[in-house]
């Protein structure tokens, strides 16, 4: 029988999910090696074979497909550790990368600095060389001098090789005669121009992109391989899948092509759970938001679709490839609660992760951290945390908590705790408002969605926090992303700058270009092994006013292109309304680039779908354990149901615990909780339910 897995390396926990051809599913969590992540990986896949009550290599031969997320890109990014990049650029150019987009981003900030370039100065070299806007080639590059530059890029030990001239989307044969020459002088190196990668108008967010690019894609690749090699060793012979920032899967090929893709691996694939489990019928929107050990990565959804940017920055450089809008901040099961200069307490950004951990797992951890604060409260239970693989310590929680919270700040150990949980709630709840509220979203109008480990213990005080008044927790909440990245389809993405105003637009050369571009995403998803019955495309036109600097990305299809532009430009008046609250219907409307999606579809993983039954949850409950409550400012023996046995049509009322074996949900006083058709828990506010009554 065929199995399907998805694997998530995250900073603390390794979440894996497989389901096989009778649709049954296995879940498993491990922590996470970071070492080597590749050693969690294959942990993971060992536990799911154990479940299976298979040997590995038995079980490794019986997968399929694997879809991986990994932070492997994401953590050479954050701690600077990519691979020594060069960048060759048009000459009198080659300060562009530091120049930014030339502007400061915090004007009134006289101590705000630009991140150091990825790309020291002494490793830009300019080629002299030019293309037109037009796409005409005015002086094309010399050879020896390109051979020069490489010897003596070779002699500074660079592993990688940046290319970005001006103009090159108009015309790339420059860059591509360069990287060639790159290949040929340097086999061993990783090469990326910027007309493979994001060929598109505006200089700086294209040598941005393609020296971020090239500045992970040796690791990534390294990674890769050797994630290949550790996987034979069960037996695996399927098809390894690659998540990538823009919700889609790629192959490990592309993958090392377009590394800076990889950069929200892992993250990307929450927002697509919280679509299919939270998002309502009649509104299709939701907030996601998933707290796992490190990390609070929140994202709006839309007409059930995760909203996807082009202008995304990471640690402040900019990756213009397209991604998944994810706000994330340093909030999650193990970060850790300190004193500032001012005495004010603080929680995180930074992070125990798996090892040493938080200190209640001990492993030498010795600084406290919201999974310890959570331990004390009552919310976890120290002998069933983690489906009982791993006992926790209450002494170690309580200890750290007081010698660095408690004894600076004059309180008792309890009262400590429970600053630290308010403290960390409140920074989450900012998180989702500046996600929600800058992209027009109300969070009051819509569900919030958590998943994560540490998730639904918060969930519901998040929610007080906005005013939100209904929140779903998805089945297996605990592995949130790994779930997700079993929803996913392949995607790939081109674009292609085409200038020109809306009135004076040859309409045959568009819809060509976008047949072009079908073609291209046809040839990708044939070379993916995607049967054509399974492809589908998506195309728009990046549209603005007149003197505008940024555009609006506007569906289209192929036909309309062809035939009724009023129809482009009546919608594209109504989502700039829509996004800046006005129109300017006399104004010239001109189209910048012209995209398009390719995507193939993918055997999902089966959402459940229960009969709904009594709402009498008694049969579930397990017990009872004393836990903290903000409303009573002290402890209160709450029922503890188990939330393997909750189904559709239960009722739980607050306040409770839900314990389930990668997760554990707190139940305030002000809610209830549903069991839903579909597997997931949804806590309403007592303030929705008696307005529905009156």
């Amino acid at each position: 029988m065929a199995e399907l897995v998805g694997v998530d390396v995250g900073g603390t926990f390794t979440d894996c999910v497989a389901f096989g051809d009778d649709d049954s599913v296995v879940r498993a969590k491990v922590l996470t090696t970071p070492e080597d992540p590749s050693i969690g990986f294959l942990n993971g896949i060992t536990e799911l074979a154990r479940l299976r009550g298979m040997r590995p290599r038995d079980y490794g031969a019986r997968i399929t497909r694997i879809v991986h997320g990994t932070t492997v890109a994401t953590n050479a990014a954050l701690t600077g550790n990519g691979a020594r990049t060069a960048l060759l650029t048009t000459a009198g150019f080659r300060d562009a990368l530091q120049m930014r987009r030339g502007v400061k981003e915090n004007q009134y900030d006289n101590r705000y600095a630009a991140p150091r370039p990825l790309v020291p100065r002494r490793l830009r070299i300019g080629i002299a060389e030019r293309t037109t806007s037009t796409g005409e080639i005015l002086v094309r590059p010399d050879r020896d001098e390109i051979r020069r530059a490489v010897a003596e890029l070779r002699a500074q030990g660079v592993e990688a090789i940046a290319i970005c001239f001006m103009h090159s989307y108009a015309n790339p044969a420059n860059e591509r005669m360069v990287a060639d020459i790159a290949a040929e002088e340097m086999p061993e190196i990783y090469v990326t121009a910027s007309a493979d990668l994001l060929p598109e108008v505006r200089f700086y967010e294209r040598v941005a992109t393609t020296v971020y690019n090239a500045y992970v894609g040796p690791i990534v690749a390294n990674y890769l391989g050797a994630l290949t090699e550790r996987l034979s060793e069960v037996s695996f012979d399927g098809r390894l899948l690659i998540m990538q920032s823009h919700g889609g899967v790629v192959t490990p090929e592309t993958a090392v092509v377009r590394a800076a893709g990889a950069l929200l691996s892992g993250p990307a694939a929450g927002p697509i759970t919280g679509a299919a489990y939270g998002t309502r019928p009649d509104a299709g929107r939701a907030i996601t938001a998933d707290m796992g050990g490190t990390s609070f990565d929140v994202a709006v959804v839309r007409d059930r679709k995760p909203v996807i940017v082009r202008d995304a920055e990471f640690d402040r450089h900019v990756v213009a490839l397209p991604a998944t809008d994810i706000h994330a901040i340093g909030a999650g099961g193990g970060s850790i609660a300190w004193i500032d200069d001012g005495g004010l307490l603080r929680m995180g950004p930074q992070s125990a992760g798996s090892r040493p951990g938080p200190a209640c797992y001990g492993f030498g951890g010795i600084e406290p951290t919201v999974s310890d604060s959570n331990l004390v409260l009552g919310y976890l239970d120290p002998d069933n945390f983690a489906g009982g693989d791993l006992s926790l310590r209450v002494d170690l929680a309580e200890q750290a908590i007081k010698s660095v919270v408690a004894d600076p700040l004059g309180l008792g150990v309890a009262e400590a705790a429970a600053g630290m949980h308010r403290v960390v709630n409140v920074n989450m709840a900012m998180g989702v408002r500046a996600v929600s509220v800058n992209r027009g979203v109300d969070p009051r109008e819509v569900p919030l969605v958590v998943g994560g480990g540490c998730g639904p213990i918060h969930a519901a005080r998040i929610a007080e926090e906005l005013g939100i008044r209904m929140v779903v927790i998805p089945q297996a909440s605990g592995l949130f992303c790994a779930t997700g990245m079993l929803l996913s389809d392949f995607r790939h993405d081109f674009v292609h700058t085409f200038l020109s105003s809306l009135s004076d637009v040859d309409q045959a050369e568009l819809a060509g270009l976008l047949h072009s571009l079908r073609e291209s995403g046809t040839a990708a998803l044939e070379s993916d092994g995607v049967a054509e019955d399974d492809h589908s495309y998506e195309f728009s036109l990046d549209m603005r006013y007149r003197g505008q600097h940024r555009e609006i990305e506007v569906p289209c299809t192929i036909a309309e292109v062809a035939s009724d532009l009023s129809a482009l430009r009546g919608r594209f008046d109504r989502l700039h309304e829509a996004l800046y609250a006005h129109r300017v219907p006399e104004a010239v409307t001109e189209i910048v680039n012209v995209r398009a999606r390719a995507l193939g579809l993918t055997r999902k993983l089966p959402l459940p779908g229960e009969v709904v039954g009594e709402r009498d949850a008694s049969t579930a409950r397990v017990g009872g354990r004393p836990a903290y409550l903000t409303e009573t400012a002290a402890y209160a023996d709450l029922p503890v149901y188990d939330g393997e046995r909750l189904r559709a049509g239960h009722i739980v009322p607050g306040p409770a615990l839900i314990d389930e074996p990668t997760t554990t949900l707190l139940v305030p006083p002000t809610f209830d909780l549903s069991c839903a058709a579909n597997g997931s828990k949804v806590l309403t506010h007592h303030a929705l339910r008696e307005g529905a009554t009156r």
